[in-house]
C-alpha cells in the first residue's frame, strides 16, 4: 500500500467544513508536535499498534482504533508493535467546532467502530475521502466539504467513543421500546417503570441508552411523541376539541396538555391549529 497524501487548494471563502489532507501511511514514523496540529486531526491504526500521548494521558491505538484531536493540542505518537500503518484525515472549517458539537462528537477522543451490521469500516470511510480528494476538479471543494460531513456522520452513527455503544447499537437495542411507545403513548399511566420493563433494563441504564441514541430521557421522548401525535390531530380539517385530543395522546387533563404543548412548541394547541 503506497503512501498517499492529498491536499486540495483551501477555499478563499471559508466553508462550514473543508478537507485539508487525507492519506494512508504504511510506515508511520514517530511524530512529536509540541504545539499540536493547526486543524482537526484524525489518526487511525490500519496495521500494527501505536500509542499516543495528549492532554496528560496515554492511549493505545491497536487496529481499528482511532483518535480525534482538536487544533493546537500538543501530542506525540509512535508505533509500539510491528510495522505501524495508519490512515489520517485533517480538516477544519468555519463551522467545524459547532458541527462536531451538534453531532455529539467529543474531541479529543479515542474511537472504535461497530461493524456488526456490515457497515463500512473506519478504514473504508477514510479511503472514501481519499478517493474523493484524488478526483479533484474545479468544483471539488464543495464536494469534499460534503464528504467530510459524511465522514463525521458515519462516525456519529457507527463510532464508539471510549466504551460507549455506537449510535446504531443503541438504536437497535431501543427499537422494541420505541415500537412499544408508539402503541401505548395514549395510556396516561405510562412511567419510567413501565418503559424500562419492556427490555428488562434498569431505568438508569435505559436512560443512558436513550441519551446516547436520542439525546434525551425516555420520558422526555414519550412527551415528544405525544405532542407529535397531537399535532397530527390538530392539523388540517375538522379536528376534535382540545380536551379530546389531550385524552387521546395520554394526558389526564387538558390544562397539563396545553402547558406541555406550549413548553415544547412555543405555542398553544389552538394557535398551532390556526396555522393549519
Amino acid at each position: 500500500m503506497d503512501k498517499k497524501h492529498c491536499i486540495p487548494a483551501l477555499p478563499e471563502t471559508p466553508l462550514p467544513l473543508y478537507l485539508e489532507s487525507v492519506g494512508l501511511n504504511p510506515e508511520q514514523e514517530r511524530i512529536s508536535r509540541p504545539q499540536g496540529y493547526p486543524v482537526y486531526h484524525w489518526l487511525l491504526t490500519v496495521r500494527g499498534e501505536g500509542v499516543i500521548t495528549f492532554a496528560g494521558r496515554q492511549e493505545r491505538l491497536p487496529v481499528q482504533t482511532a483518535v480525534l484531536l482538536p487544533p493546537h493540542l500538543p501530542h506525540v505518537y509512535e508505533g509500539t508493535a510491528g510495522d505501524w500503518a495508519t490512515a489520517y484525515v485533517t480538516f477544519d472549517g468555519a463551522q467545524a467546532e459547532g458541527i462536531l458539537a451538534s453531532l455529539g462528537l467529543p474531541c479529543p477522543s479515542v474511537w472504535t467502530w461497530n461493524t456488526a451490521g456490515g457497515e463500512n469500516s473506519m478504514k473504508a470511510e477514510t479511503q472514501r475521502l481519499l478517493a474523493a480528494a484524488e478526483r479533484q476538479h474545479p468544483g471539488s471543494l464543495l464536494e469534499l466539504s460534503c464528504e467530510v460531513y459524511r465522514f463525521l456522520a458515519a462516525l456519529k452513527q457507527f463510532g464508539m467513543p471510549g466504551r460507549l455503544p455506537s449510535l446504531s447499537d443503541a438504536l437497535r437495542v431501543l427499537e422494541p421500546v420505541t415500537r412499544w411507545l408508539e402503541a401505548h403513548y395514549g395510556d396516561p399511566g405510562i412511567g419510567m417503570p413501565e418503559i424500562a420493563s419492556v427490555l428488562g433494563h434498569s431505568p438508569r441504564h435505559l436512560t443512558a441508552l436513550f441519551r446516547r441514541a436520542y439525546g434525551t430521557t425516555p420520558y422526555a421522548y414519550l412527551l415528544s411523541l405525544r405532542i407529535r401525535k397531537a399535532k397530527e390531530l390538530l392539523g388540517g380539517g375538522a379536528s376534535p376539541p382540545i380536551h379530546v385530543i389531550a385524552g387521546r395522546v395520554g394526558f389526564r387533563d387538558a390544562s397539563h396538555f396545553i402547558a406541555t404543548f406550549r413548553r415544547l412548541t412555543g405555542m398553544t394547541p389552538e394557535q398551532y391549529r390556526s396555522l393549519h
